[in-house]
């Protein structure tokens, strides 16, 4: 094999490396975002716990619940450093969470932490990638949309693993879940006496991770529609 052909061979391998990495990275980057876009929404708390009547497991209002749910939310987003609070549950006003409700959620704001600066780097490496193809491509358009377009088959499965999980034992998974990503027992909660179960329900959750998807799919959607567009201008401008 002469050296161009070697040459070329390499520039066609680097180039699927590349696209097989943006069908990767780039729906993990975007099901990350779906997910803080429902899983940090205070007003779809509230929506969801008026739908599941929590204001009368929790013996409060929910005027009340909507600013506990503020409150929770602007600390898994780390704009406060405590989730110490008061309010009004069974007539009383009483703290909120307890010490292993805190101690759990000090975990669950790690994950969510961990999961924005996961995004935010598989974006930019997306962004780089597809730049990459660019000019790969002969500074073509066509290529990282192509890219984009291809990565639809990995929504696909995702999406597909979504709804499996949400409609064969939804509990199963949300166990499962919790013993691979926590090291420690403490998101074992009791429902009879423990607040953030009693306002965060299994029922709860399911509506939750549906929400997700369907953000997904829409937010999805939109980015496969941009790329179709690319590829066919860059097509058109081919010709």
């Amino acid at each position: 094999m002469d050296l161009d052909k070697k040459v070329n061979l390499m520039d066609k391998i680097f180039e699927k490396c590349l696209i097989a990495a943006v069908t990767l990275l780039l729906p993990s980057a975007i099901i990350l975002t779906s997910m803080e876009a429902t899983a940090l929404n205070a007003e779809l708390y509230g929506a969801l716990q008026e739908k599941y009547g929590v204001e009368d497991v929790v013996g409060t209002d929910l005027n009340e619940l909507g600013r506990i749910n503020e409150s929770l939310v602007k600390y898994l987003r780390g704009r406060t450093d405590s989730l110490d609070m008061k309010a009004e549950i069974g007539g009383e006003s009483v703290e909120v969470f307890g010490q292993r409700e805190k101690a759990h959620m000090v975990d669950v704001k790690s994950l969510f932490m961990g999961g924005f600066y996961l995004r935010n780097v598989l974006l930019a490496l997306t962004i780089l990638f597809l730049y990459l193809l660019y000019f790969a491509g002969g500074k073509s358009i066509a290529k990282p949309g192509q890219a984009i377009l291809y990565s639809g088959f990995a929504m696909a499965a995702f999406s597909s693993i979504i709804a499996f999980m949400i409609f064969t034992d939804f509990q199963k998974y949300f166990i499962a879940f919790h013993e691979i990503f926590f090291t420690n027992d403490l998101w074992m909660l009791d429902p009879e006496t423990d607040i953030l179960i009693q306002m965060l329900p299994i029922e709860f959750f399911v509506a939750i991770v549906k929400r997700t998807a369907y953000v997904f799919i829409a937010q999805y959607a939109l980015v496969l529609g941009l790329a179709y567009l690319v590829v066919r201008r860059g097509r058109i401008i081919k010709k």
